[in-house]
């Protein structure tokens, strides 16, 4: 066992490493997820069509595309929620669909799933919601289970919310439990789908830091589905594009910011063209006969 601090606060602990010991870390693999000639879908049509990826070790990769490229797609085959039409899915250094149901539990117990929306079950508090996967994958006394979640609700800055129910947390703070399940069990590799959709800016980049939080306290390698545009500048080291169905671009972060490609620079290039369009009230947006008609009708204002 040994124990993991946070470097930047000192005497904070993050994790217990080693007390889950059928859960080992992984260890010379270079490379934590690989695809190969991945094609996937629903009811016999194919969103994915080979594709052919691998995952870094100790790296934050983007995963990036328009909307039904396949994002989505890919990360169920990721989790095993999705059973491939053809190719292989390698997790941790396992072809995860040749195993048996067990082997598949034990191999995804080391990969952490941050959902979209959270995920948390409304009647539970958030202590109660981290119990369940310590317990359905270790037989860990009652004080060990509180010190690892205390140590996980601590690391995403939720100590004060221990016993509050997810209905009583805003959106950012559900986003930050959903994270501290995600990691609770010390994965190696953590999936977060959106994981900012739908928050302030300042609170996505509190998401943000918590990410390259768990890459550089943990070493877990961190794969972020996301559209963020200022999310992905600030936490990739590597992108995979989407395009079509298929794997369209994969390099570094700045590989991808100094390609001609189209489809990347229509991506990245969105935040500017936004920059420049000028803004306009809500009333220039409604078609000109709608605003004539309203303008028009009896008793409206003149």
């Amino acid at each position: 066992m040994f124990i993991a601090w946070d470097s930047g606060a000192p005497g904070v602990i993050v994790a217990v490493v080693g007390i889950c010991p059928h859960l080992g870390h992984v260890s010379g693999v270079e490379y934590v997820i690989e695809t190969r000639d991945l094609a996937a879908g629903y009811g016999g049509g194919l969103i994915l069509d080979g594709v052919n990826m691998s995952i870094e070790k100790n790296c934050i990769t983007c995963i990036i595309g328009g909307s039904g490229c396949g994002k989505s797609t890919l990360l169920k085959a990721i989790v095993g929620q999705l059973q491939p039409v053809r190719g292989t899915v390698t997790l941790l250094g396992h072809d995860l669909y040749s195993v048996t149901e067990d082997e598949r539990a034990d191999i995804l117990a080391r990969a952490g799933l941050m959902f979209q929306y959270g995920a948390l079950l409304g009647s539970l508090t958030l202590v109660e919601n981290l119990e369940i996967p310590i317990k359905a994958h270790t037989r860990l006394r009652p004080e060990i289970i509180r010190a690892m979640i205390e140590m996980k609700l601590g690391l995403v800055y939720l100590s004060h919310a221990l016993h509050r129910l997810p209905g009583e947390l805003s959106g950012g703070m559900r986003k930050r439990a959903g994270l501290a399940r995600a990691i609770v069990l010390d994965p190696d590799v953590v999936m977060c789908d959106e994981p900012t959709a739908g928050l302030d800016p300042i609170t996505a980049a509190e998401i943000d830091e918590l990410i390259l939080k768990l890459r550089r306290v943990l070493g877990m390698t961190v794969i972020v589905v996301t559209h963020e545009l200022s999310s992905i500048r600030h936490i990739a080291d590597r992108i995979v594009m989407l395009q079509g169905g298929k794997l369209h671009f994969h390099g570094t972060l700045d590989e991808a910011l100094a390609s001609t490609d189209p489809a990347l620079t229509a991506f990245f290039g969105r935040q500017n063209r936004n920059a420049d369009r000028p803004g306009r009230s809500l009333l220039e947006l409604v078609p000109a006969a709608v605003r004539s008609a309203a303008t028009s009708a009896p008793g409206a204002p003149s």
